[in-house]
């Protein structure tokens, strides 16, 4: 799968031009990941929505969900979205808990004719399964980064005083009184 990731401030301009490019013919082939800032701050994108409208070349309309995840907007385009060879724009708005608009961008992309490829503008959409798809990759990222970070440093002291203290404690408590033993 193709990863495509986008930084979206949402203060400056509605439109951005891109070098998105997509195949016609590849079948879930794309995935979207959108990191959201402001003033080029990053977004608590907690509670938001993310929903995608594509106006394709041939200007049929689509529109698909995404998700939140880890402080991205994760989104992966049907098939149909990338069916007709041309201009694709892609509307991509961001909204709150209200479904209030947090913002909106629009990204123009392209859409270039696979080799062999035949129009799959009415190929199935499976988006039970993207989106299954979707929340296991970022599962797995998410692992991925708990098992870096819990790495030991060589030579780190991870006990903190009162583990020391309550070990030392817990060894004398052990040891037999010298009345009860004969020696």
């Amino acid at each position: 799968m193709i990863n495509y990731k986008m930084k979206i401030d949402c203060q400056n301009e509605k439109v951005l031009s891109s070098d998105l490019t997509f195949v016609t013919g590849d079948v879930m082939a794309y995935r979207m990941t959108f990191e959201f800032y402001e003033d080029d701050k990053p977004m608590d994108v907690t509670g938001c929505t993310l929903v995608v409208r594509a106006k394709r070349a041939d200007g049929k309309c689509i529109e698909g969900a995404g998700e939140i995840s880890d402080g991205k907007g994760v989104f992966v385009p049907g098939n149909s979205m990338y069916a007709i060879p041309g201009e694709l724009k892609m509307e991509i708005a961001l909204c709150d808990s209200s479904k209030s608009y947090v913002t909106t961008k629009v990204i123009v992309a392209e859409v270039i004719e696979g080799i062999g490829a035949k129009n799959q503008s009415d190929a199935t959409e499976v988006s039970v399964f993207v989106t299954l798809l979707s929340q296991v990759q970022a599962r797995i990222d998410a692992v991925n980064r708990l098992a870096e970070e819990s790495i030991p440093v060589r030579g780190e002291d991870y006990w903190t005083d009162e583990d020391k203290q309550s070990m030392i404690a817990d060894v004398l408590a052990a040891l037999p009184a010298a009345e009860e033993v004969a020696y």
